[in-house]
C-alpha cells in the first residue's frame, strides 16, 4: 500500500509561542494586513483571546494569545499554494505580535483512502503488520476486528512526529428542504483508512531564522519518503 494511492485530505501548520498580549491591541491591524493580501478573507469569530477567519471556502486561519494556525482543507499534492500562503501568514503574525521565537512549529497532514466496504479497509490496515490480531475466542467473544487503530510518537533531539493510522466509518447525510424539489436526499457511508502525521519541532525556534517554505518542504519530503515504513506493502 503506497502513499500515492491515498488522497491528501488536509494540511495544517501551527505555531506556538509565549503569550502575546500585544494581540489585545493589534488584532485589528494584524487581520487588516492579512485581508490586504487576501481580499476574499471572511470573518468567523472575533474574541479577545482568539479570532478565526476563512479564505476561499478552503483555508481556515486563526490567531490566539499563544498559538496560530493555517489549514488547507482542499490541498493539492504539491502543497505549493499552501506553503506560499503559510509563509506570508507566519510573517504577518511574527511581525504584528513581535514574536521573537516559537516554542513549537507543527506540520500536520491527513491522508485518506476509501474502500468499497469496511472489511477491505480493515484488511488493508492489518496488512501493514503494525498490529497483531490474536486468533480465537477472547473475553467470551468469537468476533472480528471492526475499527483498528495504531498510534506512535517518535522524538529525536530537535524534532518529533506523531503518527496515527485507523479505519474510520464516516456518514454523509443530507436532507434538502421540502420546498426544494430539485434536490434529492443523500445518505452515504464511507469506509476509510486514515493516515495522520504530525511533524513538529522540539525546543525554541527563532522566527528570524525560520524559513517557513524550506522547513515545510523538508518536512513534507520526509513524510512522503518514510511513510512506506508504516503503510507497508500489499
Amino acid at each position: 500500500m503506497d502513499l500515492s494511492t491515498f488522497k491528501l485530505l488536509s494540511a495544517t501548520l501551527e505555531v506556538r509561542y509565549e503569550k502575546a498580549f500585544r494581540l489585545w491591541d493589534y488584532s485589528g491591524r494584524l487581520w487588516a494586513k492579512v485581508a490586504n493580501m487576501w481580499p476574499n478573507l471572511k470573518i468567523g469569530t472575533a474574541q479577545p483571546n482568539v479570532s478565526t477567519f476563512s479564505l476561499d471556502e478552503r483555508y481556515q486561519l486563526s490567531v490566539a494569545l499563544d498559538k496560530s494556525h493555517i489549514g488547507d482543507t482542499a490541498p493539492i499534492s504539491s502543497l505549493k499554494d499552501f506553503t506560499e500562503k503559510t509563509k506570508d501568514f507566519v510573517k504577518v503574525i511574527s511581525q504584528s505580535l513581535e514574536i521573537e521565537y516559537f516554542t513549537r512549529v507543527g506540520f500536520r497532514t491527513v491522508f485518506v483512502k476509501v474502500f468499497p466496504d469496511k472489511q477491505q479497509a480493515v484488511d488493508a490496515m492489518i496488512s501493514t503488520k503494525l498490529i497483531t490480531i490474536p486468533d480465537g475466542v477472547h473475553f467470551g467473544i468469537q468476533g472480528k476486528v471492526l475499527l483498528p487503530k495504531y498510534g506512535l510518537r517518535w522524538e529525536g533531539e530537535s524534532v518529533g512526529v506523531t503518527i496515527s493510522i485507523e479505519v474510520r466509518d464516516r456518514k454523509i447525510d443530507f436532507d434538502p428542504p421540502a420546498a426544494v424539489e430539485e434536490l434529492t436526499s443523500i445518505h452515504h457511508e464511507l469506509h476509510e483508512l486514515v493516515y495522520d502525521i504530525d511533524y513538529f519541532t522540539l525546543g525554541i525556534v527563532s522566527t528570524g531564522q525560520l524559513d517557513v517554505m524550506e522547513w515545510l518542504s523538508q518536512a513534507y519530503h520526509l513524510v512522503k519518503r518514510d511513510s512506506k515504513n508504516f503503510l507497508g506493502v500489499i
